[in-house]
């Protein structure tokens, strides 16, 4: 602490020297025949500015302060009930420790804060017994109203003593605040509970549902005991379920399950009954559901293949089925579904601007989508680099997952007379030609290829050997002519015998036909190329193709059959197989789905029947994996793309694979929890309502887009509390589409409420909970808020009541005002140069004053001066100083004769009365000064001339 003058304005003091300035200027101008007047006029006006300058800069004089003022603070809450009595003792035994110099005041406070006693030096015990709201602890309003009662000129000191239970305010921000205003705040910690305690801590529910759905509801207890409760459940104020449980000392987590029946809303209320409690306030609590009517979704599927799905689904969903033709186009017809699956379907098969519509529907309307697998979809359907790649939560590509085995391939390709047929000039040769080239581009360098062209005798375009020069290979399959008849055994077994003797992991042959061939002689190569681990994919050309055989054949080889009357397909589906070919999508084996992360997806799902076979795809790394295979890939895997929701599963639906699913009791709920999963909840409805608690109070904020509802103030709405009873609620505009409005401090419970949209005639519903004040959370710990308040205070914390007195507070001096003091010099200055001005004050006095008694000793001073110079020797002279002489005064004669001593000073007086005579003194003055005005004026003229 700094002793001295302070100031609290000091840009005040910039005006000195401008203000002086100023005053002398303009005194200079004073017309005054007394040029003493005018002087004293002149200094008086400095000093007066002077004094008004300081008195502006509002001066004070700091000195140490050698008192200290303490108030204490104390809680009176419900959570410090059981602890009043020890709080008063704390109090009354600490002023046994207060000094004289000591001056002591107390606040207590709950939800509100009271003055019990003002602050003197009386160090006399007071009661705490105040009645206050005791449902919520405001410590920033004790603090301020300490504050405002602490005297001044004190050095300052509070003591809180509380649990730390902060329900409402800001303690830790005024604590700051205080302490950079010169206060210590110091803390004492008061227990709360001293009995048993159960609480329910937390009610878990989901906000939205789809009729029909199951979902679970939550209950966190927490206890400083083990004991026994009966937990009840109640739903629109009706017992719907009760449990009797066993609490443990810490966290108990109990779930109860529910269906909602019909849409609407649903208010459930927790309630936890035990035989020793000691707060009943924190033994309910409450949430609401919203129940949505049942989704719209699109099943996209070829023939029958979703039956068992739309059976398992039907009564969660309204269902929508449709062919890969038939899908929408438009976003317009698309935004009316809330999901899409799609049920072992080919990219091939579908519009593409379907998938590249679907992609963005997902990702900015919200919608969802689940992919069922089958062999025709994943990377066997192509969706490789399409947009339902990137929508889905894997990859399709599998080749980093593990070093790709090598392949052998053999492609056998029709070159009869049929083949030169074809469309737009191009013919089906030249296109079988383009699909070779295109798998030659797919394989790898370290895979092995062979061509065989056929019609009616065998041509090895290409022996199988590896692929080292792709170019070379490229231009022999361009050497290939059509021309002669069909037939597809003996190539077919060409092939096999070739292929069967190549070291390669993986061997497979593509065949490629138009026309009709034998009928019979193939059983022996399909269990030969069986054996011999050589799988057959066959692709069927126009409608004068043996489809039935080449259906046959792939099915017998373990391979997949393509049928197109799209000459232009034919380099997509060799590409594809070619892929296909050196990776293991589709893996055929028996094993038990593994369950990695339940997602909420397997509630009320005890165990998961075996599967058969599933199509291989990888993980995305920000995807989650629910079920996995034995070997980690992917089965059930899901993902938040943009604002919706994808599923992926990766085997099928129709019970190649799923044949114990197809008979699974728990099927459909299954299949009805994925669903509702990826359904979102009213996330295009162009409008979004959010609740929120603020310091116990309850907002409403709803959120619209300015296309959808029209612009006005406010918006209407209604309240239904949890006894049934409703009142009115206003939404006021607070910019434009944003309504806001309050619902104010409730009791606990589920509060449900209805807002009427503008322009519109239906309603959006919503819920806010307003749970009981965390003044009764008596079992929750207060993360050592105290010590972070005495921390922001400047303070301690406090054990013992002799220490409340025992250390020094901060000590920022105590500030005197002497503001006034300058004034009141100023309004004298001020007087006195008003006097001087009008009154006809006359200075002869002082004049007189000064020729008799300063003016005879200041002539004598200067006489003695010069006649002392004249005795000093000359400046520069070379001789010695000479030795001044001595001359004797003689005495005074007794004649009566005057020495010259003796006459020197009536000599001076004489010369002093001579000079007077001169000056006819001050009746000449009195004259000059009465001479008229004009005389005046014309000698001030002459003077500026």
């Amino acid at each position: 602490m700094q002793k001295g003058i302070t100031f609290d304005n000091y840009w005040a003091l910039a005006l000195i020297p401008v203000l002086i300035a100023f005053v002398t200027i303009v005194g200079r101008n004073l017309y005054f025949r007394s040029t003493l007047r005018k002087r004293l006029i002149i200094a008086i006006r400095v000093v007066l500015v002077l004094c008004l300058s300081i008195a502006l800069a509002a001066p004070s004089i700091t000195t140490k302060l050698n008192r200290t003022g303490t108030i204490f603070i104390a809680d009176v809450s419900d959570s410090t009930k059981a602890n009043r009595d020890s709080m008063q003792a704390f109090i009354d035994e600490a002023l046994n420790y207060a000094q004289n110099k000591d001056i002591t005041g107390a606040v207590t406070f709950a939800n509100d804060a009271a003055v019990v006693k003002m602050p003197d030096n009386k160090n006399t015990p007071f009661s705490l017994d105040v009645r206050l709201r005791s449902n919520d602890t405001n410590i920033q309003r004790a603090l301020t109203l300490s504050q405002s009662i602490m005297p001044e000129n004190v050095a300052k000191r509070l003591v809180l003593l509380s649990d730390g239970k902060q329900t409402s305010g800001n303690a830790l921000e005024t604590a700051a605040l205080l302490k950079r205003l010169g206060y210590t705040l110091d803390v004492v910690r008061v227990e709360t509970v001293t009995g048993d305690e159960v609480q329910i801590e937390e009610f878990i529910s989901p906000k939205q549902v789809n009729a029909k759905e199951l979902f679970d509801i939550s209950i966190k207890i927490k206890s400083n005991v083990d004991t026994k409760a009966t937990i009840r459940l109640y739903e629109n104020r009706a017992l719907a379920q009760e449990k009797v449980v066993d609490l443990y000392k810490g966290d108990n987590l109990f779930t109860f399950t529910d269906t909602a029946e019909q849409s609407g809303m649903i208010t459930y209320t927790a309630e936890i009954i035990t035989e020793n409690d000691t707060v009943l306030q924190n033994n309910q609590l409450s949430s609401f559901v919203q129940v949505l009517d049942r989704p719209r979704i699109l099943v996209v599927e070829r023939g029958n293949n979703g039956e068992n799905l739309v059976r398992f689904i039907e009564e969660y969903a309204q269902v929508t089925r449709v062919s890969p033709l038939e899908v929408p186009v438009t976003m317009q017809e698309i935004i009316k579904y809330d999901a899409f699956i799609l049920v072992d379907i080919s990219y091939e098969w579908m519009d593409k601007d379907f998938a590249i519509l679907l992609e963005q529907a997902v990702k900015h309307q919200g919608k969802g989508l689940l992919t069922i697998g089958g062999e025709n979809s994943y990377a066997p359907g192509g969706y490789n680099g399409t947009p339902l790649e990137t929508v889905l939560p894997v990859n399709m590509d599998i080749s980093q997952k593990e070093e790709n085995p090598d392949l052998g391939l053999v492609l056998v390709i029709d070159k009869s007379g049929s083949m030169s047929g074809g469309e737009y000039g191009i013919s089906k040769i030249e296109m079988a030609k383009e699909a070779a080239i295109r798998a030659v581009e797919v394989l790898e360098d370290t895979d092995q290829l062979g061509v065989i062209a056929f019609d009616g005798a065998i041509q090895w375009v290409i022996r199988t050997q590896p692929l080292s020069d792709k170019a070379e290979a490229i231009d022999l399959i361009g050497s290939i002519r059509s021309g002669g008849g069909t037939q597809i055994l003996h190539p077919l077994e060409e092939a096999w015998q070739n292929l069967r003797k190549k070291e390669t992991k993986l061997k497979h042959i593509i065949l490629l036909t138009d026309g009709q061939a034998e009928q019979h002689g193939y059983e022996r190569i399909i269990e030969g190329i069986n054996k011999d681990g050589i799988t057959l994919s066959t692709v069927a050309i126009g409608k004068g193709a043996d489809t039935l055989l080449l259906r046959a054949l792939a099915y017998g080889g373990m391979g997949r059959y393509y049928q197109t009357d799209e000459f232009s397909d034919i380099p997509s589906i060799f590409a594809k197989e070619a892929f296909l070919a050196g990776q293991k999508y589709l893996q055929n084996r028996h094993f038990y789905p593994e369950l990695v992360n339940s997602m909420g997806l397997l509630r009320g799902i005890e165990a998961l029947p075996p599967l058969d076979g599933y199509v291989a795809t990888k993980i995305k790394p920000a995807a989650r994996t629910v079920l996995r295979s034995d070997t980690e890939d992917p089965i059930l895997a899901v993902w938040q793309y943009g604002l919706g929701r994808t599923a992926a599963w990766t085997s099928d639906i129709q019970g190649f694979w799923t044949s114990q699913w197809s008979m699974w009791q728990d099927a459909p709920l299954f299949w009805g929890n994925l669903t509702g999963y990826i359904v979102q909840k009213n996330i295009n409805d162009g409008y979004s309502i959010n609740t929120e608690l603020r310091d116990g109070e309850g907002f409403i904020t709803l959120s619209a887009d300015s296309d959808n509802l029209p612009q006005v103030d406010s918006i209407e709405g209604v309240i239904v509390s949890p006894d049934g009873t409703s009142s009115n609620i206003e939404l006021r505009a607070t910019k434009p589409g944003v309504y806001e409005g309050a619902i104010g401090k409730k009791d606990s419970g589920a509060y449900i409420v209805n807002i009427q949209l503008p322009g519109e005639e239906s309603n959006v519903s919503t819920g806010i909970v307003m749970p009981y004040s965390d003044e009764y959370r008596l079992l929750n710990d207060s993360d050592n808020f105290l010590e972070k308040l005495a921390v922001e205070g400047g303070g301690r914390v406090v054990a013992k009541p002799e220490e409340v007195f025992s250390t020094d507070v901060q000590n920022t001096g105590g500030k005197r005002d002497i503001t006034n003091f300058f004034i009141v010099l100023s309004l004298i200055l001020l007087l006195l140069d008003i006097a001087f001005r009008k009154l006809r004050v006359s200075f002869q006095p002082l004049v007189k004053l000064f020729d008799e008694k300063i003016s005879p000793l200041k002539e004598e001073l200067i006489y003695k001066m010069k006649n002392k110079r004249k005795q000093l020797p000359n400046k520069g002279s070379n001789n010695k100083a000479e030795e001044p002489k001595l001359v004797k005064v003689p005495e005074s004669p007794s004649d009566g004769s005057i020495s010259i001593n003796d006459k020197l000073p009536n000599t001076i007086e004489q010369d002093r009365k001579v000079k007077a005579k001169k000056d006819p003194g001050e009746p000449l003055r009195d004259l000059e000064e009465k001479s008229d005005h004009v005389s005046a004026l014309l000698n001030r003229r002459k003077k500026w001339k």
